[in-house]
């Protein structure tokens, strides 16, 4: 958040300040990504450190390479929609080792995953708001002028991303007292 605050800031002194700081917004954005995915592979395959390590590496890899994009790829902001869709791809690539946690953990019928499970998707459908908000330009473009102080569709994706690492960040220490009060060798049995 702090890159993003610079970006906005920061980014009006002139054409070469805006584009190097509208890199370092992405870079944060990334890393905000990056951060809720290892926290959460972390947690979740607690009892599972091979896969955790793999995955970790995966998505540490696909970071890297979208970070790099954004440090030597980006000239202008017309591309914006490229620099959305590609974070939207990179954080619905964390459906797959969600599912995989849910196989792993015995499905449905485990109360672990019952409890878990659909925070991850309450998860998705907060950024779902903020990205559909920021793409579409809602309410702004349906109401020219009504939305340029308060509730602009980037305001929403603010908003939105903030809402999103708090909600991470509380079901995270959920996550955390729950394997701590039950430990691996006691799930896995």
């Amino acid at each position: 958040m702090l890159c993003s605050v610079l970006f906005h800031l920061f980014g009006c002194i002139s054409s070469r300040v805006f584009a190097d700081f509208l890199k370092l917004d992405l870079c944060g954005i990334g890393l905000g990504i990056l951060g809720c995915y290892l926290c959460g592979l972390h947690l979740a395959f607690e009892c599972y450190r091979s896969w955790r390590l793999r995955y970790e590496t995966i998505i540490i890899g696909i970071m890297f390479i979208a970070v790099v994009y954004y440090v030597h790829g980006v000239k202008q902001y017309i591309t914006r929609n490229i620099h959305v869709t590609l974070f939207v791809t990179i954080s619905l690539l964390g459906i797959l080792p969600a599912l995989h946690w849910y196989y792993l953990h015995g499905g449905w019928s485990n109360h672990h995953v019952q409890y878990f499970f659909p925070k991850l998707f309450i998860l998705y459908g907060i950024l779902a708001i903020g990205a559909l908000a920021y793409l579409t330009k809602f309410p702004e473009r349906f109401f020219p002028g009504y939305f340029d102080i308060l509730l602009a569709s980037h305001q929403i994706w603010h908003f939105s991303a903030l809402a999103a690492f708090i909600w991470w960040y509380q079901n995270g220490i959920k996550l955390l007292q729950y394997y701590i009060t039950n430990p691996c060798n006691a799930q896995l049995k």
